[in-house]
């Protein structure tokens, strides 16, 4: 599991588990069930949202980055890499969490994909009724009274009171839209399964709306009478991945029932904490953060920092003056192709790029620099060698510099993220410098 996932779930963890904090303090006794539904849906929704808001960029870079003419001489072929194999006894548990990633989310999905076409098999087979504006679907093997796309489902021969009852359980989940409302964390589950407050989330949603779907009940029925029914029904298994009128949990709605209702709206001071914790979380939580600089910082050179930067991925000792260590040049020489159609047409060049590494190891900014034409250049980092592919000697007016440039863009973007450059023992950003020449033979 590389970096970024990782990243992204930490930040998903927190962003959660502070707006569930905040939940359980001020909103989790309050029996405004809007309020809390539309909070619990809301925050949800931003756990995932933050951590991917781009970085805003709130300083310029400099015009002019550091001329490459400072650039040590320093050549690397890629037939003088010397790599050392390792024997490896068994498979490492990081190659092996992507798969259980996987078998997760595919069992999750063949339940989601289950359930609907069972839900969707009740409705063409069951036999179906009508309740005010819904239709009724009845069927020997739906479980528990449940609801969704404006339908309700039914075991069959309810008596008169419990289908009754049911009925309006479940017009009143219809009426609120609660199956949309639950379809967000349903799809979410397929892919955060893994996670705890994903399940969570889900359980203190439907919780809600159970009780908001009560209290539209018992403007019908009596609540001693409606209980009764609860108790009684809840006696009969009913599967799991249901939450219908019968479902857990019976004694919070119990309590819900005969307690005094504590409606309240949302206070001024509680929101203004409520927006202070999100901008905390925003700003925290999302890379803008990492783009907000103060106008005194100066981006500098890598040769003006005490340590330069290196890949995450490097067990390596940092090198001095010269960012191109071993894992960095494998890296780009595992990666780079020189492309088919400048092979064909014969073309070779010269491509320069420079970038910024901020102070949390992210790459910015990277420009590109292009020259046809191989000549000696006392600078060259990275030589990509090719075989001669053209179709017509000398025939380059199909293809510009553009198409390498593009593979050396391609391939510096997929680098991993960096450890940043030091400067008194703080990380700084700096700018990068790095060559590449592409030549051919035969």
């Amino acid at each position: 599991m590389n970096a970024i996932p990782v990243d992204y779930l930490l930040r998903l963890s927190i962003i959660w588990g502070a707006l569930l904090l905040y939940y359980r303090f001020f909103l989790a006794q309050n029996h405004n069930w809007q309020l809390r539904r539309v909070y619990l849906f809301s925050t949800y929704l931003l756990g995932i949202i933050i951590p991917l808001l781009p970085a805003l960029e709130i300083t310029q870079l400099p015009e002019a980055l550091p001329d490459f003419s400072v650039i040590p001489n320093f050549t690397f072929e890629p037939q003088g890499i010397s790599l050392e194999v390792t024997e490896r006894t068994g498979p490492s548990w990081w190659l092996m969490l992507p798969i259980l990633y996987g078998l997760g989310v595919a069992f999750q999905l063949g339940l989601f994909v289950k359930n609907s076409w069972q839900i969707w098999r009740w409705k063409q087979v069951g036999e179906q009724h009508k309740f005010g504006r819904y239709a009724i679907i009845e069927h020997h093997s739906i479980p528990s009274p449940f609801a969704g796309w404006r339908t309700i489902f039914l075991p069959p021969r309810l008596d008169a009171e419990l289908q009754s009852v049911a009925c309006l359980h479940e017009a009143a989940h219809l009426h609120s839209h609660h199956n949309l409302e639950r379809l967000p964390l349903v799809l979410g589950q397929i892919f955060f399964w893994f996670h705890p407050l994903q399940w969570y989330y889900n359980r203190a949603l439907a919780t809600v709306q159970e009780y908001q779907a009560d209290e539209a009940v018992l403007q019908h029925i009596p609540t001693k009478t409606y209980g009764h029914i609860l108790i009684q029904q809840s006696m009969r298994p009913t599967h799991q991945w249901q939450a219908g009128l019968f479902a857990s949990p019976l004694k919070q709605r119990i309590n819900m029932m005969v307690s005094q209702k504590n409606k309240q709206p949302w206070r001024l001071p509680q929101m203004g904490l409520f927006l202070g914790l999100l901008g905390l979380l925003v700003f925290s939580c999302s890379d803008f953060a990492s783009a907000v600089k103060p106008d005194s910082e100066e981006i500098i050179s890598y040769l003006e920092a005490d340590q330069v930067p290196i890949l995450v991925t490097s067990q390596e000792a940092p090198p001095e003056k010269s960012p191109f260590n071993k894992v960095i040049l494998e890296n780009i020489y595992r990666n780079i192709k020189y492309p088919k159609a400048a092979r064909q047409h014969g073309l070779t060049g010269f491509v320069l790029a420079k970038f910024v590494i901020d102070e949390n190891g992210k790459l910015h900014e990277l420009r590109l620099e292009s020259q046809e034409g191989v000549t000696k250049k006392d600078f060259e980092t990275v030589v990509v060698t090719g075989y001669s592919a053209a179709k017509s000697k000398g025939e380059t007016g199909k293809v510009d510099m553009a198409i390498l440039a593009q593979e050396v863009e391609r391939v510096i973007s997929e680098l991993p993220d960096w450890k940043p450059a030091l400067k008194d023992g703080k990380p700084v950003p700096v700018t990068m410098d790095m060559g590449v020449v592409f030549r051919l033979e035969g």
